[in-house]
């Protein structure tokens, strides 16, 4: 075997050193570049984990804002259709109110005018018979000739009056 070694030209003493010299590289590359580059690795690994499980984590909660706001929405519009619709009631009910308010007024005002009127009407109706009586006397002055009519004939004449106004 010795004769093989030299025949390819190989050195035990330079072959030992080689070895030696890797062993030494392969410690200093581990020790210094591969163990660096396998901790800054895992360092990027874990940090990527931990961006996906924050994507995720705000993922779920842009989810929840979202159910959260899509409930806010329905409870808001469902509390506006009752205000509304609350409202549509207390107009119809004040509605109601000021028509009865205005049917009051307009009977009394009806009412306020037949009382006017029929004030009116007797008012009109002594002056007409105190003028009817003014008439008959001098009526009566002039048929009968000149003699004034007593007291005793005016109350006639106002019977007589009354009597034609409540057979009208």
């Amino acid at each position: 075997m010795q004769e093989l070694v030299r025949q390819f030209g190989l050195d035990w003493k330079l072959l030992l050193a080689q070895v030696v010299n890797f062993l030494i590289l392969l410690y200093l590359l581990e020790r210094f570049a591969y163990g660096p580059i396998i901790a800054m690795l895992a360092e990027r690994r874990r940090k990527i984990e931990e961006g996906i499980a924050a994507s995720k984590n705000a993922l779920q909660r842009l989810a929840d804002a979202e159910k959260t706001r899509s409930e806010m929405i329905l409870k808001a519009e469902q509390e506006s259709l009752g205000v509304v619709s609350a409202a549509e009631d207390t107009a119809k009910v004040q509605a109601r109110a000021i028509l009865n308010a205005a049917n009051n007024a307009s009977e009394q005002v009806v009412a306020s005018g037949h009382r006017k009127i029929e004030e009116d009407r007797l008012k009109l109706e002594e002056e007409v018979n105190a003028h009817a009586v003014g008439l008959i006397k001098r009526g009566l002055a002039a048929t009968i000739g000149k003699m004034n009519p007593t007291e005793r004939d005016e109350v006639l004449i106002k019977d007589a009056l009354r009597a034609l106004s409540i057979s009208r």
